[in-house]
């Protein structure tokens, strides 16, 4: 599936999308509310993700120091996955995250914003959408864009299953501890 957005709304659409994210039950997330902290975000999704990793059995190691594209890597057995942490946003039915970075640097680029992709740098983008209160772990080889990137949790209104990138395929769950119910317990 294409991960590329949706058709650009209207501006009374518009409008009306900005009050009900004014409204939010997370004030945080939102630009124009005083309490909007990108950094505050992003360290909230990271520990979102760290805990869901650990919870679903994963050996979670974390850089000394933030010099790298990815923020987490997974210890599988000796093979090592690296993780781009990134906040998603639930619209219109699915989640929406940017597999991109922008990178504005007066030497650099002039103060041009550069969007780049992580190709070759990261093996997955764990996404934490607050509205869902869910944590997905998707291949980068499954992001096909640099734009937006969705994971559809309804259905969409136009019936398409084709070609759609369903967030319960990537949804980290945790280990189920196992049964009590057949196991023998040691006598007291």
């Amino acid at each position: 599936m294409s991960c590329e957005g949706f058709t650009s709304t209207g501006r009374a659409q518009r409008s009306q999308e900005r009050k009900l994210r004014m409204e939010s039950p997370f004030p945080w997330l939102v630009r124009d509310n005083p309490c909007y902290d990108p950094n505050r975000i992003g360290a909230i999704s990271q520990a979102k993700i760290m805990t869901a990793l650990v919870e679903a059995g994963k050996v979670v190691l974390t850089p000394y120091v933030n010099v790298r594209a990815y923020d987490l890597v997974i210890d599988e057995e000796g093979r090592f996955f690296r993780v781009q942490c990134k906040t998603g946003r639930l619209s219109r039915g699915a989640v929406a995250f940017r597999p991109h970075r922008l990178r504005a640097a007066r030497r650099e680029t002039g103060w041009i914003r550069r969007r780049t992709n992580y190709k070759g740098e990261v093996d997955y983008f764990g996404v934490y959408c607050p509205e869902t209160d869910a944590v997905y772990l998707v291949p980068i080889e499954d992001v096909t864009t640099t734009a937006l990137c969705y994971l559809r949790v309804t259905p969409a209104k136009n019936n398409q299953e084709k070609k759609v990138r369903w967030a319960k395929d990537y949804v980290l769950l945790p280990l189920q501890p196992p049964s009590l119910a057949n196991a023998k317990l040691p006598l007291q």
